[in-house]
């Protein structure tokens, strides 16, 4: 009998989540023969023993394992998964057999969970894309607000510096503001205005 590392592959153990999803597992499990234990392997198991008692041994570890978790904490808890469907293995199997590596190669789960998963994932998107232009009105309108505050303290200021010189002074610094550089080269009418008051 082979003492060296030998492989257990099971392709597809049908299995279901905490919530009732099913799930396909694809395991490989590496492991060697004890070769204390050679005879009591053979007296016991013959030559079939991955067959009659391995393969079902590891089916039963994963299914197990995977009972105790939902289906979105398989995908986010994949290390902590596959590491107890190790130990649970290497309880299941007798002692004659040691389990050397556990291997989690792959899940599948239904194509209605997986469009689930898809439509969330699509969900949790546009909810942080509405969240971040909720976000950007916000500071936009605090913006605004900040804008029309400054512009209505300017209004007040200027209110109360025409008040408080009568207006004479206001009127004159907007005439100046208004003027385009040019002098009129005629007046219209009698008693006209100039734009300047010489002293």
């Amino acid at each position: 009998m082979n003492v060296q590392t030998a492989k257990i592959e099971v392709e597809k153990s049908e299995s279901y989540s905490h919530d009732l999803q099913v799930v396909d597992i694809h395991s490989v499990v590496n492991y060697n023969i004890d070769p204390q234990a050679v005879g009591t392997v053979y007296q016991q198991y013959g030559l079939d023993f991955e067959g009659k008692l391995l393969t079902p041994n590891v089916e039963a570890a994963v299914k197990q394992t995977i009972a105790k978790y939902t289906a979105e904490d398989l995908l986010g808890k994949r290390s902590e998964v596959q590491s107890e469907i190790e130990d649970t293995i290497k309880q299941a199997f007798p002692k004659a057999f040691v389990v050397t590596k556990y291997a989690l190669v792959n899940e599948q789960f239904s194509d209605v969970f997986e469009k689930a998963i898809e439509a969330k994932q699509v969900a949790q998107q546009e909810a942080e894309k509405a969240s971040n232009e909720l976000k950007k009105a916000t500071i936009d309108a605090e913006s605004r607000v900040a804008q029309a505050k400054g512009e209505a303290e300017a209004i007040k200021i200027q209110a109360e510096a025409i008040t408080q010189q009568g207006g004479a002074a206001y009127v004159e610094l907007k005439r100046v503001e208004k003027w385009n550089g040019q002098y009129p080269t005629t007046y219209m009418g009698s008693g006209a205005t100039p734009l300047f008051q010489v002293k």
